[in-house]
């Protein structure tokens, strides 16, 4: 009992990297799908401009608000989500099996050094992960926005931006279910930076135990390994001394 609960934090924060590998997709799978639906354009902060009776002309938006949302989300949601979550699994099953070895896994897991570092880079990437989520929920309301704008001014019965899907007459792109989309997208991006959070949290908190346990901050040494060899040394020196 006293193995799982040092390896519940562990635990914890391998699940949020699973949970990023897949929100990544979850997030830049739509937009990706949605831009290619635009022929290559970004709809976030896109204006609808009149261009004749009852049709309209797309302003769009730049295409880089779509090109860092998908690289944000592909690198370090996918990719780095994925390599960590599958790092710290191994490393888990390798402590669990009571291999003592100090791999690069359980280095990761339980080195104050490694933490403090993984934990300035969650820090970082939250910041860029909340830009991303302004950019993709301002942008997203923006365009409904001037979507709605257009439809009222010209007495066009459009209560949501969703029925924008089915009301307009989509020609040379295909807009049938941009709103799905993006909604999805904007959503589960909104999730995604709370897990950033969380394991900014979680990071914090290890650090923080080190610090009330007197371990230097800067020691790249696994904890275990060495308290597990310190107590086997006590144990050896223990059964040597003769008994009276």
């Amino acid at each position: 009992m006293s193995v799982l609960r040092e390896l519940l934090p562990h635990f914890v924060q391998t699940i949020l990297f699973y949970m990023l590998f897949i929100l990544g997709f979850l997030i830049a799978v739509p937009v990706g799908i949605t831009s290619g639906d635009m022929e290559g354009n970004c709809l976030l902060y896109t204006k609808a401009e009149e261009y004749k009776k009852n049709l309209f002309k797309m302003n769009w938006g730049a295409k880089s608000n779509c090109n860092y949302i998908i690289s944000i989300n592909v690198i370090f949601g996918i990719f780095y989500g994925c390599f960590m979550g599958a790092s710290l699994t191994f490393g888990i099953v390798r402590m669990l099996l009571q291999n003592k070895s100090a791999k690069f896994a359980e280095i990761l897991l339980l080195s104050p050094l490694a933490i403090f570092v993984t934990t300035v880079i969650h820090g970082a990437v939250s910041f860029l992960s909340l830009i991303s989520t302004c950019i993709l929920t301002v942008g997203l309301k923006k365009w409904c926005s001037s979507l709605m704008d257009y439809a009222q001014h010209h007495g066009h019965g459009l209560d949501r931006c969703r029925d924008a899907q089915g009301w307009v007459e989509w020609k040379d792109v295909d807009g049938t279910s941009f709103y799905t989309n993006l909604n999805l997208a904007m959503s589960c991006s909104w999730v995604s930076l709370f897990v950033w959070l969380g394991l900014v949290g979680l990071g914090i908190f290890k650090i923080v135990s080190f610090r009330r346990e007197g371990i230097p901050l800067f020691q790249t040494s696994p904890i275990t390994t060495d308290k597990s060899s310190s107590a086997n040394t006590g144990n050896t020196e223990a059964s040597s001394t003769p008994k009276y």
